[in-house]
């Protein structure tokens, strides 16, 4: 058994037009995104929202958020993701893409990434579908266990089913 956290990765589309790509990121982080955004589309009030948003992502959203909406709104005060300056490009709550060029070992990134970069965000990397079971080889060679997780890796990222 490895101490190293389990990996969930996930085909998404591309950042740059064209063929779905494949994101993989630790658990932990895949969970917190999908979390976050999940707070973004059914927090009604700034309270729901608080007590939905993962506190890593939470962090994050009072660094980017407007002061004066971070000052001034109490638990009861309505609750509107666009007041999240960056909601909705991709890159808030936080950005998968960009989290696992951060968070995946070099090697992998190496070998078989594709970095990407869009005018509104830093690097990230994708991978692609082809590559799939050479890339979990490796993870495994290097101590991770993946779990291949198409419909939760979309919610991390923001995709939601069409």
């Amino acid at each position: 058994a490895s101490n190293k956290e389990a990996i969930i990765y996930g085909r998404v589309p591309s950042s740059n037009e064209g063929e779905d790509v494949l994101i993989f990121l630790p658990k932990s982080r895949t969970l917190a995104f999908s979390k976050a955004y999940a707070a973004c589309e059914i927090a009604k009030t700034w309270g729901e929202f608080r007590q939905l948003c993962p506190a890593s992502e939470l962090e994050f959203i009072q660094d980017v958020i407007d002061e004066d909406v971070r000052d001034n709104t109490s638990d009861d005060d309505p609750f509107d993701p666009l007041t999240i300056p960056v909601y909705g490009d991709g890159t808030s709550p936080g950005w998968a893409k960009e989290e696992a060029l951060e968070t995946l070992p070099t090697n992998i990134i190496d070998r078989f990434g594709l970095i990407a970069s869009t005018t509104l965000s830093n690097p990230q990397v994708e991978f692609r579908l082809e590559d799939e079971d050479a890339i979990v080889q490796d993870l495994a060679k290097s101590g991770y266990s993946c779990e291949r997780d198409d419909e939760l890796m979309r919610k991390a990222c923001d995709y939601t089913t069409e």
